[in-house]
């Protein structure tokens, strides 16, 4: 190679108009339409760009390097997507960078492959193909969060990865990738090492004698790279990651000086021998468990346990954030949502039962920290003894042991008498994903395609929901085998479980803060505790009891474990501690993901079905507002479980003789497959008050036999009184369901509401007419229909004569329900018995 550095360059620009025009043509395009589309570049600007693109790709070319030009435009390609994803049209000033970056890494390789000769073409090709992966990792995790969220990857998100482990991350984004995300991967790095390999192939001249030339590119090079930190893609992952390694030694720091008593806390406690257990659950959806309602029996033990009134159960608990690691930061320590304390500065649990002379052991099955310290590995440290079942250490979510594995050490605690106050601290694995693996074979309960009757007609994923209601099975187990265990120990003790966050199971979402939805904050808190605790403190029973239907976070669940095990100290505040008359938690000052979300926003739908019924519950109209539709076990399971005592459902009589029965459902498209005669027992174990039946196919030939089936449905589950029997049949023959003393109710057809005022008129007559006949208890139309009903109808009916009415633009979970309810003329009709509006239920049918 005769040429100097500038004869090089200048044949790499003459070249540019030479017979390689195609592969010219193709590189520039490669470079300028990507760059046009993601960038806010002004044309002029962005053809320099592309021409100086050019002209690298000319020189590398003349070096026999052309393959490490593509090599390097899939680097910069991929460095701008991300640059892209995170912040959209990404500015100049970052094209720029991007490009001198990507053309400085392919001097560098150019160095590398010109130092080893041609014998060492394996490592060369293992140099660059490790290069590759490092340099691509950043951008294509951006890019794959992106597509997998639709959001960009955030300082937050970064935060999340930070504390947990490379395979937890690894495996959740598995779990809820987006089916391009592999591909993309896939793709990038094959194309990368291809580009690598062809350039190993290509005849080379070596640069050797070439002194000046080759200090020139190592210069280039070198301050090329130093663009890197003005990358906002790596500089983001940069600064976010020294600020979170900072943080994390604080609070290391703070806990040394309290652990050599550097920093004194006063805590005391008058009684011994008593014993806490502190239960901590994994991404456990309270939705998915039977015993909050969900209409598959994922709980049968806990289930038990509160039939014989042996659990005290919150149904308004709700997690502080939807990580692990922020939500436990918060719950173990002073720190909260609302005071202001600062979090390096605020006492732990740990501290105060310490203080008070409690024995603590903390056992886990959550990975052991390693390299990959967080703040909840560092408060664990802070116990008297700490024991991991999981002996995997940092890098590996997987664990050899279930979590049964925690009880058999609770019971090597418990197996010798108690000589001070101890808590035991049991930190599961519970329902991580992959939930395939939180449970043995001989709990997998669930499987094949979701049930119609349970779901609805939803497209939810079977077998994603299947493994999950599995490991919240095996789950029930573990916790009941815990409370046993306590409850075999005798003497002073109780039970506490919580999960540190939930999951959004339905729609796959996970519990990624940066896709919030409220369903990843919903989460079960129980407590077990012994007849000596009862005895002992019957007051905290009581106010436990009380506040079961109060909202609390899980970030006040170090105030609630200082009250409830009778410790004292002034580093506690009872207005946030469950066992205390003076706890209060208002909606104004319930939030999560440390208050980036109010708990009463409008979107939380379990928020507002709950305060909605609860509103008119206390207004003694139960029997008068209730739900609409409810057609499968899964929504009429949410609809009890929320507090309705009535509902509104569709059947269809199926005329077998002797075999004759109602199913229920809307019309063929929309069955259910389900009895109402099991419906029915499904329910038993609920209060009803009121059931509105819309019969869809009742008429002269069958209404002996569904008085047959009704008349055995109402002796079995004493429902005479408590039926609202509708019917559109025009049919005489309804006279003989009214005449056994059933409350039957004729049906207004819609299309009244559509026709003249002289039409209207002829309706209400013969509508009137048929009612007499028919000797029906009342009318039922849509709200629509009400101008008709009081315009035309009413002067022809007798006054005995009731209504009922629906309006499904009403919604049970919309901040405006009761508003919206009160403003209308038949709410304020005291002839108008009833009213069904829609309620949102994730069980549709």
């Amino acid at each position: 190679m005769q040429n100097n550095y500038a004869e090089t360059f200048d044949t790499a620009k003459n070249s540019l108009f030479s017979k390689q025009v195609i592969p010219n043509a193709i590189f520039f395009l490669a470079v300028i339409i990507p760059t046009l589309l993601i960038t806010n570049q002004v044309i002029g600007s962005l053809l320099i760009f592309s021409i100086a693109w050019l002209l690298f790709f000319q020189f590398l070319r003349r070096l026999r390097y052309s393959y490490l030009a593509w090599w390097a435009l899939l680097i910069y390609l991929v460095y701008t997507a991300a640059s892209y994803s995170a912040i959209h049209k990404v500015p100049v000033s970052d094209i720029w960078y991007l490009g001198l970056f990507s053309t400085a890494l392919a001097l560098v390789l150019i160095l590398v492959f010109d130092i080893l000769n041609h014998s060492f073409k394996i490592i060369r090709l293992f140099l660059g193909v490790l290069l590759s992966f490092s340099l691509l990792i950043i951008p294509l995790t951006y890019i794959s969060y992106a597509l997998t969220f639709e959001i960009p990857l955030s300082e937050s998100q970064l935060f999340a990865i930070y504390q947990t482990t490379l395979s937890e991350s690894s495996e959740f984004m598995g779990m809820h990738s987006s089916v391009l995300v592999p591909v993309i991967i896939l793709g990038t790095f094959i194309l990368a090492t291809f580009f690598l390999f062809k350039q190993l192939q290509a005849t080379t001249d070596k640069l050797t004698g070439k002194v000046f030339f080759r200090i020139s590119i190592f210069i280039l090079a070198v301050a090329s790279i130093n663009l890197a930190p003005h990358i906002p893609t790596v500089n983001l992952v940069l600064n976010s990651y020294s600020t979170y390694q900072k943080e994390v030694s604080d609070f290391r720091a703070e806990l040394e000086k309290r652990k050599m008593g550097d920093i004194k806390v006063s805590a005391s406690k008058e009684n011994t021998k008593e014993l806490y257990v502190v239960i901590i659950g994994e991404s456990l959806n309270k939705n998915h468990m039977g015993v909050y309602g969900y209409p598959r029996n994922t709980t049968p033990h806990l289930s038990e346990l509160n039939k014989q009134g042996k659990l005290i159960k919150f149904d308004q608990a709700f997690s502080n954030h939807v990580h692990t690691v922020p939500t436990l930061t918060y719950a173990l320590t002073e720190k909260n949502q609302i005071n202001q304390k600062s979090f390096n500065e605020s006492f732990s649990l740990l501290d105060i039962q310490e203080a008070a002379g409690f024995e603590s052991y903390w056992i886990s099955n959550q990975v052991a920290y390693g390299g990959w310290d967080n703040l909840v590995s560092i408060l664990a440290e802070r116990a008297d003894h700490r024991i991991n079942v999981n002996r995997n250490v940092g890098m590996n979510i997987q664990s050899a042991s279930y979590d049964i594995e925690l009880v058999t050490e609770l019971e090597d605690i418990l197996s010798q008498p108690l000589t001070k106050n101890t808590v035991v601290y049991l930190h599961l694995l519970g329902n991580h994903g992959g939930y395939e693996n939180r449970y043995p074979d001989s709990f997998e309960k669930f499987k094949g395609k979701l049930e119609v009757e349970n779901f609805g007609s939803k497209d939810y994923w079977s077998y994603h929901i299947n493994i999950y209601d599995n490991s919240v099975l095996y789950n029930d187990y573990v916790v009941s085998k815990i409370i046993e265990t306590t409850q075999n120990f005798g003497g002073v003790s109780s039970c506490v479980y919580f999960s540190d966050h939930s999951e959004d199971v339905l729609t796959h979402k996970g519990h990624d803060q940066g896709s919030f939805t409220f369903p990843m904050a919903q989460i079960p808190m129980l407590v077990w505790v012994s007849d000596e605790y009862e005895s002992k403190y019957p007051n905290k029973v009581t106010e436990l009891k009380h506040h079961q239907q109060s909202l609390f976070s899980n970030g006040f669940i170090y105030d609630f474990m200082i009250g409830f095990s009778g410790i004292e100290t002034e580093y506690y505040d009872n207005t946030y501690d469950l066992s205390n008359a003076n706890y209060s938690l208002s909606i104004e000052n319930s939030f999560t993901l440390h208050k980036e979300h109010k708990i009463n926003e409008t979107e939380n739908y379990f928020y507002f079905n709950k305060a909605n019924i609860a509103a008119i519950k206390s207004r003694g109209e139960s029997a008068r507002i209730y739900p609409h539709r409810v057609n499968s076990k899964g929504k009429l399971s949410t609809v009890l479980y929320d507090g309705c005592t009535s509902f509104e459902l569709d059947l269809v009589f199926r005329d077998l003789g002797d075999s004759s029965y109602f199913e229920v459902g809307h019309d063929e498209a929309a069955m259910s497959g389900i009895s109402f005669e099991e419906l029915l027992s499904f329910a038993s174990d609920y209060e009803i008050e009121k059931i509105w039946l819309d019969l869809k196919n009742l008429n002269k030939y069958n209404i002996p036999l569904i008085i047959t089936r009704l008349d055995y449905l109402s002796n079995k589950f004493n429902l005479k009184e408590k039926i609202i029997v509708e019917s559109g049949t025009r049919d005489i023959e309804f006279s003989k369901v009214s005449a056994l003393g059933y409350h039957t109710s004729y049906y207004l057809p819609t299309g009244i509401k559509d026709a003249n005022d002289a039409d209207q008129k002829k309706a209400a007559l013969e509508i009137a007419k048929l009612i007499k006949a028919q000797k029906t208890s009342a009318i039922s139309f849509d709200y629509q229909l009400y101008p008709f009903v009081k315009n035309h109808l009413e002067n022809q009916i007798p006054t005995n004569i009731i209504y009922h009415t629906w309006n499904t633009t009403l919604h049970f979970d919309k901040p405006d329900f009761i508003p919206r309810l009160e403003k209308t003329a038949y709410y304020n009709d005291s002839r108008v018995k009833t009213i069904i509006a829609k309620y949102h239920s994730n069980f549709e049918l």
